[in-house]
């Protein structure tokens, strides 16, 4: 794929090519402050306004069921389908650990992590 620099200029190297969508993608998101942990702490939150815990059928399931199918797996490589096909114990053992980010407030850095791959769909994109 080719791509052009801010300023017009063609960027060949891979490296060149990778910082470019870099910076691309930093300026979509300037201005905004990203927490790396967004999740409040049980214990800095007021009794009164905390939310109940995660339910099992009405809102896990649920949510599992509403993501899409066929995609391409995250950083971790694991299809959906996979964890749906390993059956009970797999989705158990993934509630809880839901359940646990959810009430701790902590999330594993792996969690956090994300691979953006640009899809060229119209003309005009080698200028990110």
């Amino acid at each position: 794929m080719n791509i052009k620099s801010s300023d017009g200029n063609p960027v060949l190297s891979k490296e060149g090519k990778a910082e470019r969508w870099k910076e691309y993608i930093e300026g979509l998101y300037k201005g905004d402050v990203l927490e790396d942990n967004i999740v409040e702490m049980e214990e800095d939150v007021d009794e009164d306004e905390m939310g109940d815990t995660i339910l099992r059928e009405e809102e896990f399931d649920r949510a599992l069921k509403d993501l899409s199918r066929n995609k391409v797996p995250g950083v971790d490589n694991i299809p959906l389908e996979l964890l749906t096909a390993l059956g009970e114990l797999v989705l158990t053992k993934l509630y809880h650990l839901v359940s646990k980010m959810y009430e701790t407030g902590e999330i594993p850095s792996d969690i956090k992590k994300n691979i953006i791959i640009p899809i060229p769909k119209k003309a005009g994109v080698d200028r990110c």
